[in-house]
């Protein structure tokens, strides 16, 4: 019994290791809060689609945008929430990972039997 729970927090670890040693999470999507756009919308015309670029390239696929002016301001104060929406999908791509691998207890009810 000891040694099958040691096994499990060897395995465990292992697979929280290699999960945080792989590249940054690629992700599917991101939230875009409307304040995002309201401080793009802002930027003069020349700059809107290089930093909307920016901010996108950076929250799906982790790349560091080589912006500069205007653009590079408005995405150093949304660098922050970006970065925070990651560090929560990652935790939860962790959780998933770890609830997924651990056994599922057996349950001694069954509903299909009264008791009795």
């Amino acid at each position: 019994m000891v040694k099958l729970r040691y096994l499990r927090k060897v395995l465990k670890r292992g697979r929280e290791q290699k999960i945080m040693s792989q590249k940054p999470l690629q992700r599917q999507q991101f939230t875009f809060y409307s304040s995002y756009f309201s401080a793009v919308e802002n930027l003069p015309q020349c700059h809107k689609l290089e930093a909307l670029q920016g901010i996108i390239r950076y929250a799906l696929f982790g790349q560091e945008p080589e912006l500069r002016g205007p653009a590079l301001s408005v995405f150093k104060a949304i660098r922050p929430n970006l970065d925070s929406g990651r560090g929560k999908a990652e935790y939860r791509m962790r959780k998933l990972a770890s609830e997924s691998a651990e056994p599922r207890s057996r349950s001694s009810h069954c509903p299909d039997q009264e008791e009795g």
